[in-house]
């Protein structure tokens, strides 16, 4: 049986640098090498310009080595072929990807299109533990979006600055969907996913827009007149500017999908944990 169209789509997690991960969907095959014509360019030690392959084939996520020369890895063992499970790790030279589990369906869908977004913050959002937030692009939409995450935020068990921190994570996230991802357009949905558990709140901001190369962002804003840039756009009392480089800096961890309309922002209730 081929995947319906309800079935989630397999992802492949690429880890980019310490704190930043890009997540692939898998939809047929992606090659994976250090040649640039791969669906996966790793520039790491001991990886072939052709190395392997990820294929969903029939309800089967497999990896396949091409022939290459230091081999790949599935938890550990050298491998030629494999079906893949969630938490599997492949090891392609120095690179590390990783199978996320399937995302479970959220507790509560607050849906603001259909609300009164005058209305207060509802107090379930404080209890819940996962939360699936629809907005519309305007002002009121994005403005009531950001106060039940921040209401979401304030109920997990952070301290003040690490608190802090993700909110505006969340807001820079947010405008940048309102601005850059939709460009303003009322009839285009921002989705928020709110979600934690013992060790990690993760919030994920997904656009429908066209998306954009996160990591050629994080170069640009590297640039000194981007820094200036952002300092006259804060002077101003807006967001935006040095975004991208400021939301790393404030969370532990960030994926983002390769076709760059979702940003995952992950902070770590316990960071000694993770260290």
């Amino acid at each position: 049986m081929g995947m319906s169209e309800q079935e989630e789509v397999p992802r492949l997690r690429v880890q980019v640098t310490e704190k930043l991960m890009q997540v692939f969907k898998v939809r047929g095959r992606l090659t994976i090498g250090r040649a640039p014509e791969n669906d996966i360019q790793l520039l790491h030690l001991g990886v072939s310009r052709r190395h392997a392959e990820v294929s969903y084939e029939d309800g089967r996520l497999m990896v396949r080595d091409l022939g290459s020369r230091n081999g790949t890895f599935v938890n550990g063992d050298r491998i030629t072929e494999r079906e893949l499970a969630p938490e599997d790790e492949i090891a392609i030279g120095q690179a590390r990807l990783t199978i996320p589990k399937a995302s479970p369906p959220p507790e509560v869908v607050l849906d603001l299109r259909k609300a009164d977004l005058s209305d207060p913050v509802p107090a379930e959002v404080g209890l819940k533990s996962h939360i699936l937030v629809i907005a519309p692009t305007t002002r009121e939409g994005v403005e009531a979006a950001n106060a039940i995450a921040e209401r979401f935020v304030e109920s997990c068990p952070l301290d003040e600055v690490p608190m802090q921190s993700l909110v505006y994570a969340l807001k820079e996230a947010t405008s940048n969907a309102e601005r850059h991802g939709n460009k303003h357009q009322a009839d285009k949905l921002i989705r928020l996913t709110l979600f934690r558990d013992n060790e990690e709140i993760v919030i994920a901001v997904e656009d429908e827009g066209p998306g954009f190369d996160f990591v050629r962002q994080l170069e640009k804003s590297s640039k000194g007149d981007a820094v200036e840039a952002a300092r006259e756009t804060y002077r101003q009392g807006k967001i935006g500017g040095l975004g991208i480089r400021l939301i790393l800096k404030c969370v532990d961890r960030i994926e983002y999908q390769k076709e760059g309309s979702k940003l995952v922002l992950i902070k770590y209730v316990r960071p000694e944990a993770h260290h």
